[in-house]
């Protein structure tokens, strides 16, 4: 059995339950040290709370609020919900339009892709120790250069 509802023990103390299921959740109380400090701390409570001789039986706490809930307006749960959906629909916007904004600029042509292709071969063929050697003479110019320059 699964600990027991802070519901269910405050229907079991104020007596708004069956016998058999105030038995079988009395059961669970002696088995399970969780529901019996719970079980204890609410029994506590509910006896101070019935020390205090509070006479209410002139307040009528369903007319009162009946008579608050037809003074108001139709009650919002959320005030911002609104501004809230706005926002969440701008983002939702932004996303999508990123997307296929992106997609879109992916979708180049083979002939596109080949030349890219040629270019980096093109000039992977420059670097210092490719097998073609042209940039030998370059490398060969720069370190003469450097040479002259030197006092």
């Amino acid at each position: 059995m699964e600990h027991i509802s802070d519901i269910n023990m405050l229907d079991m103390l104020g007596g708004h339950i069956d016998e058999n299921k105030h038995r079988q959740l009395m059961h669970h109380i002696d088995d399970c040290p969780d529901c019996r400090r719970r079980w204890q701390e609410y029994r506590r409570t509910w006896q101070v709370l019935a020390e205090f001789d509070a006479d209410v039986s002139h307040v009528d706490l369903v007319d009162r609020i009946n008579s608050a809930l037809s003074k108001t307006s139709a009650p919002s749960s959320f005030p911002f919900a609104g501004s809230l959906l706005r926002i969440a629909a701008s983002i939702l916007l932004a996303v999508v339009i990123g997307h296929l904004a992106g997609k879109w600029s992916l979708q180049k042509s083979e002939e596109y892709w080949q030349s890219a292709a040629a270019q980096s071969l093109h000039l992977e063929t420059l670097l210092p120790n490719s097998a073609t050697g042209w940039a030998e003479p370059l490398l060969e110019d720069d370190f003469q250069e450097e040479d002259s320059q030197l006092p």
